[in-house]
């Protein structure tokens, strides 16, 4: 719902209310648009972005600044979602969303400043996040809120291509794929050194049949790298829906990176729900290719590569892991996390 048409509705019966800025410019959306559009006690309200980024930012500030004046306007309801500790009104009984921890004394002290300030209003606080190490963490910290998990989520496996590939193909998709010299090239999640300038070009010397398709905007510095392999097929961003057909269509699901930002990663069960195993680092970020037996894990660059190439020729492994990934149906999608939140709202 548009905020235009939200300001004239009266006596919402959803319990629950989320602001949500929707970016045409960043096609893969993350995690919240498709868990919220899936919940039946939730009254979205979209405030939708452009394809100019300081248009984007004035846009933001004008959503914050809606959110603050509204704030009675959301009291009639039982809980409004924040993304972040110091949106809305301290009167308001808040649902804060993290799947993104930083892990730092600035994010703990917001959070336990956020928390203080409701409770002293009356209000009540919970958090939700994706994962035991988050919570845990949080819990340490003496966070008193109540902590629940809703894992990260994919596509239903319905949307599932129905054919592969013609050559063996490996798949990896990311909002920006970047290398120094491009914006995001030192980002913990969006940088992607170690796959442009190492693992596509190894894994190519060892076998130049092995495709693999890229979904999401290129830098200039990683294109101008990336043009060199004929192997290598960009797609460009994508919404959810076309990077999760481009993805299924693929053979294996790639995690090229080091960084461990102890979360969940959204990629990866995107790759899960498009029915293909992964190849990882050893992270706590990608802790569940190894409890599920989803894919493989590996530590060094060198095993990276070797993995990719035994999965093509192994057919034993590689059924092995892609009956553990078909086992896992359809727990994660967001249509069952949906479900899972609802029933949270609903007995909170």
């Amino acid at each position: 719902m548009s905020w235009q048409k939200w300001l004239k509705l009266n006596n919402d019966h959803l319990p629950a209310i989320a602001f949500c800025f929707v970016s045409k410019k960043n096609f893969l959306g993350g995690r919240f648009i498709p868990l919220f559009n899936e919940m039946q006690k939730l009254r979205i309200v979209v405030f939708r972005g452009t394809m100019f980024g300081k248009f984007d930012l004035i846009i933001l500030k004008l959503m914050r600044l809606f959110v603050k004046l509204t704030y009675r306007k959301q009291k009639n309801y039982k809980w409004v979602m924040t993304l972040g500790s110091n949106s809305i009104h301290s009167s308001i009984n808040q649902i804060l969303n993290i799947d993104d921890p930083q892990y730092n004394d600035s994010e703990l002290k917001n959070i336990l400043e956020w928390e203080k300030k409701l409770h002293i209003a009356g209000a009540k606080s919970m958090l939700v996040t994706t994962n035991m190490f988050t919570k845990k963490y949080f819990q340490r910290s003496n966070v008193s809120s109540p902590i629940h998990i809703i894992e990260q989520g994919h596509t239903s496996i319905r949307r599932r291509a129905l054919t592969k590939n013609l050559n063996f193909s490996c798949a990896y998709s990311s909002p920006y794929i970047d290398i120094p010299g491009d914006k995001h090239g030192n980002h913990p999640t969006w940088g992607s050194e170690l796959f442009v300038n190492e693992i596509i070009p190894k894994l190519i010397a060892r076998d130049s049949e092995i495709e693999i398709h890229v979904v999401g905007r290129v830098g200039k510095r990683a294109f101008e790298h990336l043009r060199n392999f004929s192997q290598v097929k960009l797609y460009g961003p994508k919404n959810n829906i076309d990077n999760f057909e481009i993805i299924s269509k693929c053979h294996v699901g790639l995690y090229p990176r080091l960084f461990d930002n102890y979360r969940r990663i959204l990629k990866v069960y995107e790759y899960l729900g498009a029915g293909i195993p992964v190849v990882t680092f050893e992270l706590e970020d990608t802790r569940m290719v190894s409890e599920k037996n989803i894919g493989v894990s590996v530590k060094t660059v060198t095993e990276f590569i070797g993995t990719v190439i035994e999965l093509k020729y192994n057919k034993e492994l590689y059924n092995e892991l892609i009956s553990n990934v078909n086992n896992c149906g359809d727990d994660n999608s967001w249509a069952n996390l949906g479900i899972k939140y609802d029933k949270l709202i609903q007995d909170s």
